[in-house]
């Protein structure tokens, strides 16, 4: 997932305040969790250097996704 398409997929989304990606990490500031990852990718000098944060993004979305279907 490119860092323009991650962006465009938090557009306009309800964000939970908080989110455990996994178990033991947890995101308390889940806005601040996405503005801060996605200027790390942007700012990455390659690719290899940002893909366990587009991995976290990626996991997020999840998570909010399955949070909109089971409501």
């Amino acid at each position: 997932m490119t860092v323009e398409e991650l962006e465009a997929a938090f557009i306009g989304i309800d964000l939970p305040e908080e989110a455990e990606l996994y178990p033991g990490v947890i995101v308390r500031d889940v806005p601040k969790f996405i503005a801060s990852h996605i200027a790390t990718i942007k700012n990455a000098s390659n690719a290899r250097m940002s893909d366990a944060f587009v991995d976290r993004l990626v996991r997020l979305l999840d998570i909010i996704e399955q949070r909109d279907k089971a409501e």
